[in-house]
């Protein structure tokens, strides 16, 4: 029994021991090659025999050291995340590839990300990370610019009062200034705090046309006795402008927390003061008399008594108060971050629900080239209202890039950037064009020109006696702005 239990020892041996001699020339064969790649700098070969080398089944912490170096190298952060992470499962502690992965999210923006991983390093790797610990600021920014309207919505008495031609109102929006400073703090590395303020300033127009009744003497008779004195009512087509200012003011605020170097949470609200004066038009009536009849002999006079109605017009001035809060999710897969968020709010007297998912891609694993899309859903009482939400950047040539910002679809009361863009205006935008030029200037300091075209429908009104109500009409308008800013990070 013993003997044949030493032939099976003996034959086991034998038959693994080839696979454990193939083993041991596959690793030599495969960490000379790659190390001979690594150092001559050919990342092509490099990725290429790395990436087969682990499909079959030969991982180590060098070789997924020398892909994630060879992936930095060549900007795709991406995929140096993605093996550093790995070469951390064969070296747990190793500073010199912790450092690198915080790098990778680093240079991909992921700035909180980063931060959780810092917060978990070995303290030879956070010497070499450009990361501070502990409550500080970390960037302030202001904004301004204008908003300029055409005068397409600027339309005559004929189409105001509409086919009767007896009475119409509009409110048209002139141009707009806007200004904007914030800043970012640090709580921890994981956890970013922003604050900030916005002034928007817009100069509106009630515009009415209207009819306007007079007493107007017809014809005047003769007589042996006296005079007689006829009259009718005259009508005359009038239009009346009333100049109005919208001041808007509003707090914003941001919570940014990573859980994890690929778990982001988002907490965005802003609390909107809006003040404005509106002019109000009503009917009244009042009393006109004149010289009926004139007696000659008795030198007296009978008058002529009837009531005509006029337009009457009041200021009315309002502050409101609305709001918009939002929480947002994001994970990184990679090239692909996830995204999905919920936003509530009560904005121009509507109560808003806003529920979004979409995907961010770096087709090379860094922003030099980046695509973003968003489908929007976002429902009130009387309907819901799609939106599409596209975005394209690049780097055009150091220093420079270019982002290009579309929304396609009804956007009222669409909350834009984890509620820090509003879209609360009383016009319904249906499309939106944004490109921005942003120059690097230096480490610290970045400025950016936004240009903005957006299509609108505006409303007026027009009054019909078949149903003695104001009828809502449409009309187009396209508004242009330029909003320039600057940013400095600590």
């Amino acid at each position: 029994m013993l003997y044949k239990l030493q032939i099976s020892l003996v034959l086991g041996v034998l038959l693994i021991m080839p696979e454990l001699f193939s083993q041991s020339m596959d690793y030599r064969y495969i960490d000379s090659l790659t190390f001979d790649q690594y150092n001559r700098k050919d990342w092509k070969n490099l990725n290429k025999t790395g990436n087969e080398a682990i499909k079959s089944g030969l991982d180590y912490y060098y070789l997924r050291l020398r892909l994630a170096k060879g992936n930095y190298e060549q900007r795709d952060f991406s995929l140096a995340h993605k093996h550093f992470g790995k070469a951390l499962t064969f070296n747990e502690y190793n500073g010199y590839s912790q450092s690198y992965l915080i790098g990778s999210l680093l240079e991909n923006g992921c700035n909180t990300e980063a931060g959780f991983l810092f917060t978990r390093s070995h303290s030879t790797a956070k010497q070499y990370v450009p990361i501070h610990e502990g409550f500080r600021f970390t960037s302030v920014h202001g904004d301004g610019g204008m908003i300029f309207r055409n005068e397409m919505d600027n339309i005559g008495f004929n189409e105001l009062t509409g086919q009767e031609g007896l009475y119409g109102q509009q409110r048209r929006y002139d141009n707009s200034n806007l200004f904007d400073v914030g800043g970012f703090i640090q709580f921890k590395p994981n956890i970013m705090y922003y604050i900030g303020i916005q002034s928007i300033n817009t100069r509106v127009t009630d515009r009415f046309a209207f009819i306007e009744n007079s007493l107007l003497r017809d014809s005047t008779a003769e007589f042996d006795w006296g005079s007689a004195y006829y009259y009718t009512v005259d009508t005359t087509q009038k239009m009346e402008e009333f100049k109005h200012d919208i001041e808007q003011k509003s707090l914003y605020s941001q919570l940014r927390w990573s859980f994890s170097d690929r778990l982001t949470c988002i907490l965005g609200g802003q609390l909107i003061g809006i003040s404005q004066t509106k002019t109000t038009a009503s009917l009244e009536n009042f009393s006109v008399s004149d010289t009926a009849y004139f007696i000659t002999e008795l030198d007296s006079v009978a008058m002529y008594n009837t009531s005509l109605q006029k337009v009457v017009f009041n200021q009315d001035t309002s502050v409101n108060i609305d709001w918009t809060i939002s929480l947002n999710a994001q994970y990184v897969f990679g090239k692909v971050t996830a995204k999905a968020g919920a936003c509530f709010s009560q904005l121009n007297e509507k109560k808003t629900q806003q529920f979004s998912i979409g995907a961010y891609y770096q087709p090379f694993g860094n922003p030099d080239l980046y695509f973003s899309a968003e489908i929007v859903a976002v429902h009130d009482a009387k309907q819901t209202n799609i939106i599409a939400k596209e975005i394209i950047g690049m780097k055009l040539f150091s220093p420079f890039w270019l982002d290009v910002a579309f929304l396609f679809g009804n956007i009222e009361n669409f909350n834009d950037q984890y509620s820090y863009i509003v879209y609360n205006n009383p016009e319904l935008i249906r499309f939106s064009l944004e490109p921005t030029l942003i120059v690097s200037v230096s480490k610290h300091l970045r400025c950016q020109l936004r240009f903005r075209m957006q299509q609108a429908d505006t409303y007026y009104y027009t009054y019909t006696s078949t149903s003695d109500n104001l009828i809502q009409q449409t009309t187009s308008n396209y508004s242009y702005s330029i909003i320039g800013g600057i940013k400095w990070i600590f």
